[in-house]
């Protein structure tokens, strides 16, 4: 209970609190889906740029993961449209969050002891930068409980329904194909205790990767609406270099999530072993190879981190329960346990000090000037609304259009490509000379509002 209230913090927020843009991207799905109905072959969003994919893109269409997520939220809203929307899709994100700490727990107790698995939940529950991608407009919270969910049942050797959760799972968030490893893992170990076939297993646990591989063949049908990902994973060469150990290991890592301190229980939980099987060092282990291989990923967005926050609570779980555990007797068990504690705050008091700022709106006039626009513009304008390619600006307009000026000498070209309206919070050179040359509708201090017949 007390994971699902903290979670509620600042729930009714404007998609403009920080990766507001990759938020927006993906709730404007959903949206699309409440207005025009789920059609879950042709997901849209707003933006009709060539910024992602680098090809005009006139429907708007967002062919990434398959909308799970964004169906279920937009159905929701549909269901109870008293919450709105964006409620809607961070409550489905925080409900995700919660069962995937009892995946931790029931998985970590399995292969530890319950002390450790109850530590492991609290971790994943109540550490700041936990709770602010517990409750995000984003679908790899979802896709995360789904693969820990497989990796429970496979170790509870429910082959089906491990496979089903798999191959959602891959579907939400491809990503999510790095939980495989220790899946695999513990086919093996249960073949290796005779209790089922090694191949018959494998064979049927990769089904789990067809519907993606469907999906993925059906979308290059539609490059438009595909994003560039190659660069994702080292597209600047930062790959095992100094600046990508000091971004993981160093700021995110070691500051943004676990505060500093928390790297004590981190640690120890790497070094001393728990069971009579290796499905920690597994687990530890796919989760370094995919901090590797999506190396630019992972150093430019913080937000990538989701998919490894069930290894590193499970980590952190099991080496405050082997400080907890360790032998002593009197008053050296007592100021052991002080120390600890401490540690515990410290690590959760500066993570808070470093994630707090993530809940913030910074810039309130971008959703001030998006309200004004939804209300004077009609419903099928095409808005330009230059927020430097961020879509978060074009989101609180509640129209599709263009997150940048194309060209900031001549609005012509978009004009030609349907744009009908522009609005800026920036009175810079390139408003202005829209402003002369077109038609201004709406203009105060903070942002103005351009239809734009213009005189050219």
């Amino acid at each position: 209970m007390g994971a699902f209230i903290v979670r509620l913090y600042k729930i009714d927020n404007p998609v403009a609190d920080w990766h507001s843009w990759r938020q927006a991207d993906t709730i404007a799905v959903s949206r699309n889906f409440v207005k025009n109905g789920i059609n879950l072959l042709k997901p849209q969003y707003d933006d009709l740029s060539n910024v992602a994919s680098g090809k005009e893109n006139p429907q708007g269409l967002r062919m990434v993961e398959f909308p799970i997520y964004n169906a279920i939220v937009a159905l929701s809203y549909l269901s109870f449209p008293a919450f709105k929307l964006e409620i809607w899709g961070r409550l489905i994100t925080i409900f995700s969050s919660i069962l995937t700490m009892l995946f931790i727990y029931l998985f970590t107790k399995k292969y530890a002891d319950e002390l450790s698995g109850i530590f492991a939940a609290l971790f994943y529950g109540f550490l700041p930068f936990f709770i602010f991608y517990g409750r995000v407009l984003l679908p790899d919270p979802t896709a995360v409980m789904f693969a820990m969910g497989s990796l429970y049942f496979m170790s509870r050797k429910n082959l089906i329904i491990s496979t089903i959760f798999f191959a959602i799972a891959l579907l939400i968030k491809p990503t999510a194909i790095f939980f495989g490893l220790p899946i695999i893992y513990i086919i093996f170990h249960n073949v290796k205790n005779k209790n089922l076939s090694f191949s018959i297993s494998l064979f049927a646990f990769s089904f789990s990767f067809l519907p993606l591989l469907l999906w993925r063949f059906y979308i290059q049908r539609f490059p438009e609406g595909i994003p560039a990902s190659s660069w994702l994973l080292n597209g600047d060469g930062i790959r095992l270099k100094g600046a990508w150990f000091r971004w993981l290991f160093g700021e995110r890592i070691g500051k943004l999530i676990l505060g500093y301190w928390g790297i004590i229980f981190l640690t120890i939980g790497i070094l001393f072993k728990k069971n009579k099987n290796y499905i920690f060092e597994i687990l530890g282990l796919s989760s370094l190879l995919y901090l590797i291989i999506f190396a630019t990923g992972n150093v430019r967005h913080d937000y990538y981190q989701i998919l490894i926050l069930p290894t590193v609570a499970i980590l952190c779980g099991l080496g405050l329960e082997k400080i907890i555990r360790e032998n002593g007797n009197g008053w050296e068990k007592y100021v052991r346990l002080t120390i600890t504690a401490f540690f515990v705050f410290l690590s959760f008091a500066l993570s808070w000090y470093e994630v707090q700022g993530f809940f913030n709106v910074n810039h309130p006039e971008i959703v001030e000037a998006g309200r004004r626009v939804d209300k004077i513009t009609p419903k099928d304008a095409k808005v330009i609304a230059p927020y430097g390619g961020d879509t978060a600006f074009l989101y609180q307009t509640n129209r599709a259009g263009w997150p940048l000026l194309y060209n900031t000498s001549n609005v012509m070209p978009q004009i030609k490509l349907g744009a009908t309206h522009y609005v800026s919070t920036n009175f810079d050179e390139p408003t202005k000379r829209i402003m002369e040359e077109c038609n201004v509708i709406y203009k105060n201090e903070k942002f103005v509002i351009v239809e734009l017949k213009c005189q050219i």
